[in-house]
């Protein structure tokens, strides 16, 4: 093994430097070490220290949230959770209005029964109009959509439905006794609504009301017809 040494003033340090063997003396497997002075390396000024697994970076600073961001994060998911819950009571009231639609069309089809089975008349039943022209229309159709307490005549954004005699809807008494055209079931001479919600149910600021209009035949409208 050959040793090159090069004299430096100061910090003396053997540095292994690999060379080509046969370059120096001929043998396999040697090694030379140079003997160098290195200059005193300056350390890195800011350094940080780093430290490997699950350790934390030293020297890193912890960023935190400002009372303005927090502000901005909790407006933004105010904002958010409006819309969300908007939408969903929009949903769930379009629901309710179209079982309300849906049971106004059934009491149409048992009128237009009750009126096959009466002289195409229709029956005389007590409204708003008048309390006191005779039985509920929820008595009087009960045979036609199965017993008094049927849920058709109860609308589910109606809160008093159980509790109102003739469920939520309210029978026009002017219509009382009217005939029907046999082959259309239209009301002769008459272009009122038979029937139509007790109260406006249905809160839908694009219509002048929130009730649904029965008309004969099986005819089922958001508003009046002019």
């Amino acid at each position: 093994m050959v040793t090159l040494r090069v004299a430096f003033p100061q910090n003396r340090k053997f540095i292994p430097f690999p060379i080509h063997p046969e370059s120096i003396d001929g043998t396999f497997g040697s090694a030379v070490y140079l003997e160098t002075a290195l200059p005193k390396v300056a350390p890195i000024k800011n350094q940080i220290p780093f430290k490997t697994g699950e350790e934390e970076i030293v020297g890193r600073k912890k960023r935190y949230f400002t009372l303005i961001e927090l502000m901005v994060v909790i407006a933004i998911l105010a904002v958010l959770a409006g819309l969300i819950l908007g939408a969903s009571r929009r949903a769930s009231a379009m629901a309710r209005r179209s079982a309300c639609i849906g049971n106004l069309s059934q009491i149409a089809l048992a009128l237009e029964l009750y009126a096959q089975n009466n002289r195409y008349r229709l029956p005389e039943c007590r409204g708003s109009l008048d309390e006191h022209a005779g039985p509920s229309i929820r008595e009087t159709l009960s045979a036609q959509l199965g017993g008094a307490k049927s849920k058709v005549f109860e609308c589910p954004a109606d809160p008093e439905r159980q509790t109102r005699d003739g469920g939520s809807y309210d029978w026009n008494t002017r219509a009382n006794g009217r005939k029907l055209d046999e082959r259309a079931l239209l009301v002769m001479d008459f272009e009122m609504p038979v029937m139509a919600d007790y109260d406006n149910f249905h809160d839908d600021k694009a219509l002048p009301t929130g009730k649904n209009w029965l008309y004969l035949p099986r005819s089922v409208q958001k508003e009046l017809k002019h």
